[in-house]
C-alpha cells in the first residue's frame, strides 16, 4: 500500500472498517486471479485456488 503509514485501515472511523475490509479482499481476489492467469495458468497446486465461492450477505 502506499502512504505514509501502513496503519491507514486504523485512521478510518469504526463503521467504514467493514466496507474497507472488503475492500481489500475484492482488491486481493482481483490480483490473485490475474496472477493465477500468469504465473500458475492451471499448473499448480495451490490450495487457494480451489477455495469454495463466498456467500453474499445482505
Amino acid at each position: 500500500m502506499h502512504g505514509p503509514t501502513p496503519y491507514w485501515f486504523s485512521a478510518l472511523p469504526s463503521d467504514e472498517h467493514v466496507n474497507a475490509f472488503r475492500v481489500l479482499v475484492s482488491v486481493f481476489s482481483v490480483a490473485d486471479t490475474r496472477r493465477r492467469q500468469v504465473y500458475c495458468k492451471g499448473t499448480c497446486g495451490h490450495a487457494w485456488h480451489s477455495l469454495l465461492p463466498s456467500v453474499e450477505r445482505p
